[in-house]
């Protein structure tokens, strides 16, 4: 009687494979452990940003991000390839050595703690680059900048250009009002009047508006799949323009409410939800030009290979052992016929079997 060979099991060759994987996988770990050991400084500051209650907003934002971030996981197949070797792509690499140097600069010219944690955002992202397709990194990027558009930016913008916008908004006011006959009203009572009715700082209105639209912009261009192209800056413009106007158009209605019609109490009542349509408004507007721009050629060929998967599912490739029992059973060599067409036979068998079971 004649014995044929058994393939290999596949759980020998999967066991195989995984202990193989387990050395890259190892040394992989390391580096990130390294990597990480090396911006230590940083994470304290990150402590204080993701635990204090000064930092309440931020802290929510971030727990936003994570939620956007498992829901797009499962939807997305491209994560970084942690058990393979580092591959030498040119823009992640660039991400890594500009963001490094850029951190040692900062850290011992500027010392500023947010531009530190963002510059260390951006070098990670690129580290991660060198285990992800070139192009799949690329359309990961929004994603990148949204994790890093959580820190405290809005506090900063608030610092820097939040008293020289509300002068340039207070002014425009006036002059608006000039124009359409009203009373003069100075820019110091436009101030006043708006310090006094706006007893919640909200994140979506005022300067902080700005710092929210940039995080829904993020997100929104992550979620549609469009790339960050010189058109996508175009409607990062026009969405700032818009949020501007929005605040524009809140402050002059709360003076008209609360200086020229003298209702201080209705003004304080519509400073909050002035603010949130407005708000809303501008991130409806911002979608509708995101769709204006071609989606990413990643993505739709993602969602192009798993459709066809989906219509012409692939036959299965797992044998069960009864059918090759069987296969075998009525098909080994008997007397008065060919090895070589016996084997043939047991081939052809085993070959319907599969087809028959996908």
């Amino acid at each position: 009687m004649t014995v044929l060979d058994s393939p290999a099991s596949p759980s020998v060759n999967a066991s195989a494979k995984n202990k193989i994987r387990v050395v890259p996988f190892a040394r992989n770990a390391l580096l990130m452990l390294l990597w990480l050991w090396l911006y230590r400084a940083v994470f304290d500051y990150l402590a204080i940003i993701f635990t204090r209650e000064d930092f309440r907003t931020n802290q929510l934002a971030l727990v936003g991000v994570i939620v956007l971030f498992a829901i797009q996981f499962r939807r997305e197949q491209a994560r970084p390839q942690l058990d393979a070797s580092p591959q030498p792509n040119l823009v992640p690499l660039m991400f890594v050595i500009g963001g490094s140097l850029g951190y040692l600069l900062v850290e011992r010219f500027l010392d500023i703690n947010t531009i530190s944690a963002s510059l260390f955002g951006l070098a990670s992202y690129g580290l991660l680059g060198l285990w992800m397709n070139s192009q799949h990194w690329r359309a990961g990027l929004p994603a990148a900048l949204l994790v890093i558009g959580v820190l405290p930016f809005g506090e900063h913008m608030q610092t820097f250009i939040g008293y020289p916008m509300r002068i340039l908004t207070a002014s425009l006011v006036r002059d608006g009002l000039a124009s359409a006959g009203v009373a003069s009203i100075g820019v110091d009572t436009i101030l006043i009047l708006e310090n006094g009715v706006s007893q919640v700082d909200l994140p979506c209105s005022g300067v902080k508006s700005l710092w929210t639209g940039a995080l829904f912009l993020l997100a929104a261009t992550w979620v549609e799949r469009r790339p960050l192209t010189a058109r996508w800056f175009v409607v990062a413009l026009a969405f700032a323009i818009i949020l501007f106007a929005t605040n524009l158009a809140r402050v002059a209605t709360l003076v008209v409410v609360g200086q020229v019609l003298g209702s201080q109490l209705a003004a304080e009542m519509l400073h909050v939800p002035l603010g949130v349509l407005g708000f809303v408004a501008g991130c409806a507007t911002a979608v509708v030009l995101l769709r204006w721009l071609q989606p990413n050629n990643t993505w739709t060929q993602n969602d192009a290979d798993e459709r066809r998967k989906k219509e012409n599912p692939p036959p299965s490739a797992f044998i069960r052992p009864p059918h090759i029992l069987f296969c075998a059973r009525n098909d080994v060599p008997r007397a008065g016929i060919p090895v070589h067409t016996a084997t043939a036979n047991w081939v052809d068998a085993i070959a319907a079997r599969v087809e028959f079971s996908g």
